[in-house]
């Protein structure tokens, strides 16, 4: 199998990620009422920059989960995508490997 410098993102960001990326850059207080350390703030800012495709050096494919099997399809053959995915290969823990 190739290697690719693209990736599959399984769940779509939903609003609240969007949310707590904007208080995040803004400095605004989260849910909580606690300050966003600075390490929280860059994951979040990361994913955002993501998101919006501003991060041009990742490249990300959001996918809706019917479509996802599909997808996966047009980079990956049958023989060697998981069984949780419709493929025929079993799924095996790291350590097992």
């Amino acid at each position: 199998m190739e290697k690719r410098d693209d990736f599959v993102l399984l769940n779509p960001p939903n609003q609240q990620i969007m949310r707590k990326a904007d208080e995040a850059q803004n400095g605004i207080l989260d849910e909580q009422g606690v300050e966003n350390n600075e390490v929280e703030k860059n994951k979040v800012l990361l994913m955002r920059a993501i998101v919006e495709n501003q991060d041009h050096s990742c490249k990300i494919k959001l996918v809706e989960d019917k479509q996802l099997r599909a997808t996966l399809l047009e980079d990956i053959d049958e023989s060697q995508l998981p069984e949780i995915y419709g493929g025929k290969l079993p799924l095996v823990p790291i350590q097992d490997a």
